[in-house]
């Protein structure tokens, strides 16, 4: 599938993860390197923590929650024209206009994705000029299907990984998909879930230091691999994978 994005409409990963502290969770964010820091006015309860490519957003969920996993939905620029987007490709998709603005949209798994309206301007969340992107890491029933439909929303193929990985992003960064086949969990209803991780341009040796200091569990830095990476566990006891930039 070839897809002709429009200039001015832009998609940004944004994840929506509950925690059972908001702030140490936006400490550990910004120990990885990331921010601004910025909150919206149409829920007082979500706290925004932008990265170079993509948001994490973040709320208190003591009780229900499952930090382990996080809400995959997307920043978008002009959530209307996004509607007209889904409508041209046949895409299931509901506007809506109460509270904070947006559209949900049903992906290939039957799973609604929330586009809301952004908070901060891409352009102007990459003025921070911090090195992170984030990942939402997604078990698939179907890679190809995925790859289709992250596709409408200007995410191609960036590169091809061990057993069958296929790593999304956008020309200009806006966060990255991975994809790997595997059991989707609650694929029959609900909102789709993803695992969080990390990109970063920054030398991993360096972030890995950083984070021990400040008293993070933090795994080896795996240098060999095709992809170096190593792993820390966040303030809520969940392992993320940090990874180096991509390099074609």
């Amino acid at each position: 599938m070839t897809i002709t994005m429009q200039n001015e409409l832009t998609f940004t990963v944004c994840l929506f993860r509950g925690t059972n502290d908001v702030d140490s969770m936006v400490d550990f964010l910004q120990a990885l390197g990331m921010g601004p820091v910025l909150f919206n006015e149409h829920d007082p309860d979500l706290t925004y923590v932008y990265a170079k490519g993509g948001v994490v957003a973040l709320y208190e969920n003591p009780d229900r929650g499952r930090p382990g996993r996080a809400e995959l939905s997307f920043c978008t620029n002009d959530y209307n024209a996004a509607a007209d987007l889904f409508e041209s490709y046949d895409l299931n998709f509901e506007r809506s206009e109460v509270g904070a603005p947006g559209v949900t949209v049903t992906d290939t798994n039957g799973q609604a994705i929330w586009v809301g309206q952004a908070v901060l301007d891409r352009t102007e969340a990459q003025k921070a000029a911090n090195p992170v992107e984030i990942v939402a890491l997604r078990h698939s029933l179907s890679v190809a299907g995925d790859s289709e439909f992250f596709e409408v929303l200007g995410f191609s193929l960036q590169q091809d990984g061990q057993v069958d990985w296929r790593v999304l992003s956008s020309e200009a960064p806006a966060g990255v998909i991975g994809l790997a086949p595997g059991n989707l969990m609650a694929c029959s209803d609900g909102q789709a879930e993803v695992q969080i991780g990390f990109v970063t341009t920054e030398p991993l040796d360096q972030v890995a230091a950083r984070l021990k200091t400040l008293g993070h569990h933090v795994g080896d830095v795996f240098h060999e691999a095709d992809t170096p990476f190593f792993t820390v566990t966040d303030p809520d006891g969940v392992t993320a994978g940090v990874f180096a930039k991509h390099r074609p």
